[in-house]
């Protein structure tokens, strides 16, 4: 796998692999960004499907159940794929969370989350390297060339990333913009440590996720599209991951049937979370 070094401003590289035509790959860091994220542009790639769903599948309602449920499904692949086990699916519109669909519409696809936790004696050499592996994976599906990565500079974290740092989250992160106003982030999160007698203890493990936003639309302040001063002409379709449309409507059905139970032994506090 070529890889393109990390540089502000842009340039133009030839794509991996066979493809032969010219991309233009804008390699930046963009204004009002976190320290340590970086974005590429890969217009000529769109998600046609993300684990075998999308808004065409979601429209089953027989299948992926309405109701009151939860917005967030976790679930895991039966075996890992691309080295990543665990899902997080989330569904519909952000402002719409408290509804839990009880609208009678069929679900959307807002995006979908696949991570792996790294061991819990990780180096950072080792937290690098999963993460160009995971930052490999996905310039390999999508085409295009992969950067060489670095961990975020700590310093510059510190002083530009106070909302983060209340909760304790280290972040690096690199942000392929697709075209429809699509975007696959591959973070790494560094490990969470506290110190007791003067022995740092491990609280939480570093991971590796990529986070994969279908539809921008249904987050809150998302209808816009980013402008990217180029006409988007996709050129390749990607079904992302196996098929797990019948985890999902499992997870579904699961959440209906747990807030329906929560409802009978709360009523009054379940209910106030319906529309009026």
């Amino acid at each position: 796998m070529k890889r393109l070094m990390l540089i502000v401003g842009c340039a133009a590289v030839a794509m991996a692999g066979c493809v032969t035509r010219q991309a233009a790959v804008v390699v930046e860091e963009r204004d009002g960004r976190l320290p340590g994220c970086t974005s590429l542009e890969a217009k000529h790639a769109h998600l046609k499907s993300v684990l075998g769903i999308d808004d065409a599948v979601l429209a089953d309602t027989n299948r992926f159940v309405l109701g009151e449920g939860n917005y967030c499904h976790e679930f895991k692949f039966d075996k890992p794929f691309g080295g990543f086990d665990e899902v997080r699916v989330f569904l519909d519109k952000m402002e719409d969370m408290h509804l839990r669909k009880p609208d009678g519409k069929p679900h959307r696809l807002r995006s979908v989350t696949v991570r792996r936790w790294l061991p819990d004696d990780a180096t950072d050499k080792d937290a690098v390297s999963e993460w160009q592996g995971a930052c490999d994976f996905v310039a390999d599906m999508l085409d295009v060339e992969s950067p060489n990565l670095e961990l975020v500079d700590v310093e510059k974290w510190r002083k530009e990333a106070e909302a983060f740092l209340r909760i304790g989250l280290v972040r690096s992160c690199v942000t392929f913009c697709l075209a429809d106003n699509q975007h696959i982030d591959v973070r790494l999160t560094e490990p969470i440590y506290i110190v007791r007698n003067g022995k740092a203890i491990l609280v939480l493990p570093g991971c590796v996720e990529i986070d994969l936003m279908y539809n921008r639309s249904l987050c809150i302040g998302g209808g816009g599209r980013l402008k990217s001063g180029d006409e988007e002409k996709v050129e390749k379709e990607i079904a992302f991951g196996p098929d797990c449309g019948d985890k999902l409507a499992e997870a579904l059905r699961a959440g209906v049937e747990r807030r329906a139970k929560r409802a009978k032994r709360n009523p009054s506090k379940e209910g106030g979370s319906k529309a009026k």
